[in-house]
């Protein structure tokens, strides 16, 4: 499923997710709704994040088998795994219908029945809408030229959208249009957007 398929999906959220894609804001928020989703009680029992690539001896069975601390569900992330079939049968196995799974941006080198979500960059009519709603939400403005220039000198990744958004409506305040002449004067440029243009 694409990333702004997820929020909705999680009424009735799936016991795996493989969470794919290189938009690091993509990919935390993704964790971020299923954290909001999924663990309510006890977060310090009934969530649990492991880097495999620190921690590769880990006893993984015993961490996904586990069931939650007086809570319907828990959460357990898997980050920098490698989704070989050793790891997908041991998943497989082990998981519980009282735990949720997710495998960050692991490297996926079998087959599985998991519900992957996309977060790649979003396509360009999805992030000029994103764009425009983050702005309208701080109280401010923009013009449609900002938006198309944000979007191509962040080269479509929402990271750098968010961190050059702040800064720009933090500039203008709610008394002053964003402009793509502002955009310009302030936004630092993607090595992308600079090939780009070098060649266009």
């Amino acid at each position: 499923m694409k990333f702004v398929e997820l929020k909705k999906s999680l009424s009735n959220p799936a016991q795996v997710y493989v969470i794919e894609g290189d938009d690091g804001y993509l990919v935390n928020h993704s964790l971020f709704l299923l954290k909001q989703a999924i663990v309510h009680d006890f977060p310090e029992m009934n969530y649990i994040s492991i880097d495999l690539e620190d921690q590769p001896n880990v006893e993984l069975v015993d961490i996904i088998s586990t069931l939650p601390f007086c809570a319907e569900k828990r959460l357990v992330v898997l980050k920098n795994a490698v989704l070989d079939q050793k790891l997908t049968d041991l998943i497989t196995k082990y998981a519980n219908e009282y735990s949720v799974v997710a495998i960050v941006s692991p490297e996926v080198k079998t087959k599985n029945t998991f519900t992957h979500v996309d977060c790649s960059p979003l396509d360009s009519v999805t992030l000029q809408k994103w764009i425009v709603k983050y702005v309208q939400d701080k109280g401010c403005t923009i013009t449609a030229a900002a938006v198309d220039l944000i979007a191509n000198i962040c080269d479509g990744k929402l990271e750098l959208v968010n961190l050059e958004l702040a800064k720009i409506c933090d500039y203008c305040g709610k008394d002053k249009p964003i402009t793509d002449t502002i955009v310009n004067q302030l936004a630092i440029r993607t090595e992308n957007y600079f090939s780009y243009n070098l060649t266009s």
